[in-house]
């Protein structure tokens, strides 16, 4: 029996462990519990047309994987299966995030518990094609790093579930395509010997990636002319953009780069040149981001997390031997010290923060009589201002949809949608294709036409045409 395993630093340091994995999860659970918002609502209901309607995911998003994926959820697990589905991929990352940080070191699973809730924070468990895109990308980290020293790993052929893996990400979302090309990069790299045939190989996975598209989507006349279809809404000035590529969605990993800086000082090794390849693929992120996203919000920085995360650990968090002194060390790491334990604080005190605040969110709400029903809740309370959870959502909109069967909707806001009932016309409102008033006038001239309106004659229109 090995006695070291039995030693109190070990004990103690896996009790840590554990510690931030049940932080993790019940940080995640918080985030799971918070009110659907109307993107949520959105590719919720999208999921219901192609699960219900047979609705073509082209036609409702030009990158069609998430929507035909979530319409095989929503088929065979109704709608409530959604909320299962973010629950699954919820402790999915939270397995790959720990299993890939898992060195000996408490400090390699406290950077995980830090990706894992600056993915939170920039909505990685909104009901959006960034959920599955943002589970792909933890998985392939996963995988490099569990099977990085493997001989496996310098086998091509071995390689070709993890390109079909990597070249899926841009057809689930287009925010995802640097870091796709980054991953693949890093295949190159360790196979530099055979990488004409890593090459052919990335080709014939992008022919099964094309084909596992056609068999889930379809292939419409439509879809070419969707994939191109321009964005209609305002777009965010650059101050904006640079607010949220390098606001606090980001800045708890900086405080990990300047650890990882520490470790390579006390290591003796040269980090300048990793350093530069680490900001020149978020530079080109971010100059990918302004040239194709004209609307980007918070969910925009989840890749920028995932590279700096990848890269942390590839390039930094190698064990290596130690190459310089302690008196040494402690005067070149005396700075790197000091930012460390400033950005240490930060993190700690938006962490805190947010914890508090989403854990008074849920309090509120399951203290009220009706916490995973409905059955008393008014039609009305769909286009209250207060926020319901999801399962009271989902258990509403089934409510109203039950009550108006037969019915098409158009809803002022997407997070009052009843979800379960066709929709032709809310999503192109929602991009600003469509005018409201000419719209209105044009179902309050139906003979069979009925709303739920709040104060401000905003709400949801039921008509047949």
């Amino acid at each position: 029996m090995n006695l070291k395993l039995l030693s109190p630093d070990v004990l103690n340091q896996g009790r840590i462990r554990l510690l931030l994995v049940v932080l993790a999860v019940a940080t995640g659970l918080l985030f799971s519990t918070k009110p659907l918002n109307a993107d949520d609502v959105f590719f919720l209901h999208k999921a219901w047309s192609v699960a219900v309607q047979g609705t073509s995911p082209y036609t409702i998003y030009p990158f069609p994987l998430f929507p035909a994926i979530a319409g095989l959820v929503v088929r065979h697990l109704g709608l409530y299966g959604a909320l299962w589905l973010k629950l699954a991929v919820c402790l999915l990352a939270i397995f790959f995030i720990f299993r890939t940080f898992r060195g000996r070191s408490v400090f390699y699973s406290f950077f995980g518990l830090v990706v894992f809730y600056l993915l939170l924070l920039n909505r990685f468990l909104d009901f959006r094609p960034e959920l599955l895109a943002t589970l792909a990308s933890l998985a392939l980290i996963y995988l490099l790093a569990a099977f990085r020293d493997s001989p496996l790993f310098r086998k091509p052929v071995f390689l070709l579930p993890w390109l079909v893996l990597l070249e899926s990400l841009p057809f689930i979302t287009p925010r995802y395509f640097i870091f796709s090309a980054f991953v693949g990069l890093v295949f190159l790299y360790l196979n530099r010997d055979r990488w004409l045939q890593i090459v052919l190989l990335a080709l014939a996975a992008l022919g099964l990636v094309l084909l596992l598209v056609v068999a889930l989507a379809g292939l419409p006349p439509e879809s070419f002319s969707a994939l191109f279809k321009p964005d209609v809404r305002d777009v965010m000035s650059t101050k904006n953009r640079f607010r949220q590529m390098f606001g606090r969605n980001v800045l708890g990993l900086y405080l990990f780069i300047v650890v990882a800086m520490l470790v390579h000082v006390r290591r003796g090794r040269f980090f300048s040149g990793g350093m530069a390849l680490l900001f020149a693929g978020v530079a080109a992120y971010i100059g990918f981001e302004f040239v194709v996203d004209p609307v980007p919000y918070r969910y925009v920085a989840q890749p920028t997390v995932l590279l700096i995360a990848a890269f942390v650990f590839f390039e930094f968090l190698q064990p290596r031997e130690c190459c310089l002194g302690r008196d040494v060390f402690r005067a070149r790491g005396r700075p790197f010290r000091f930012v460390t334990i400033f950005l240490l604080l930060l993190f700690s005190f938006n962490f805190i923060r947010d914890v508090s605040e989403l854990s008074r969110s849920v309090r509120n709400w399951a203290v009220q009589d009706e916490v995973l029903a409905c059955t008393s809740l008014p039609e009305t309370r769909i286009i209250t201002p207060e926020k319901l959870n999801p399962v009271q959502h989902v258990c509403l909109a089934q409510k109203v949809c039950a009550a108006y069967p037969g019915y098409t909707v158009f809803t002022d806001s997407y997070r009052w949608s009843p979800v379960c009932l066709p929709d032709r016309y809310s999503g192109d409102y929602w991009l600003g294709l469509l005018q409201r008033e000419e719209l209105v006038s044009r179902i309050e001239a139906l003979p069979d036409h009925r709303k739920l309106l709040n104060d401000k004659d905003r709400g949801v229109y039921f008509y047949k045409e």
